[in-house]
């Protein structure tokens, strides 16, 4: 096992230096949208509530942050009681993807005579958030922190499959407070800056 693993440290050691000396250029960003199933609970000095359905939808672009693993989101979520209808929440969020194992997307580097492109099957990534909501039925508006968790799974170059898994901490006026848990799935559309 040894012998192997060293007979294939230069193929390793070619692809690392390859990546580190080219010229890189990656994806400029991705247009994502998602459906999926959300709850959310809220509470005031008053009474408490809860509600949820399959009726969420996320529209949201997404660039590359300053390393090829991170990457930045602003979005917008509508969350619809009756799937297509009924009481709405929505708003605007933005926030941090980490990608830990892989890019965040097609990574390829270039140089006078060579192209290497590189797309990982499964790309995991955890985040925070930032969420702006505006709930309809009761015309008060909450803001907060989320956490969420997901995958990426390559389809094409031009075409991944999305799961995320995310909850916010909202507070709204009067000291009310609010969760919202969502599970999305959807599609990933990259897109590429031309050079």
């Amino acid at each position: 096992m040894l012998i192997k693993t060293l007979k294939a440290l230069p193929n390793y050691f070619f692809i690392c230096l390859f990546l580190l000396c080219c010229h890189q250029s990656s994806f400029a960003g991705k247009l994502d949208v998602y459906w999926g199933y959300f709850n959310v609970s809220a509470e005031t000095a008053t009474a408490k509530g809860s509600a949820s359905a399959p009726g969420a939808y996320k529209f949201s672009y997404i660039t590359d942050f300053f390393l090829h693993n991170l990457e930045l989101e602003i979005g917008y979520t509508l969350l619809m009681s009756n799937t297509f209808g009924g009481d709405l929440v929505y708003g605007v969020e933005s926030g941090l993807f980490y990608y830990p194992l892989t890019t965040s997307s097609v990574f390829q580097g270039k140089t006078e005579n060579a192209t290497l492109t590189l797309n990982s099957l499964w790309r995991p990534f955890i985040g925070l958030s930032f969420h702006q909501r505006q709930a309809q039925s009761t015309n008060s508006g909450y803001a907060g922190f989320g956490v969420s968790f997901g995958f990426e799974r390559a389809l094409s170059y031009n075409f991944d499959f999305k799961f995320l898994l995310r909850h916010a901490f909202l507070s709204g006026p009067k000291a009310s407070t609010a969760q919202e848990t969502v599970g999305l799935i959807g599609v990933t559309i990259p897109f590429a800056m031309g050079k």
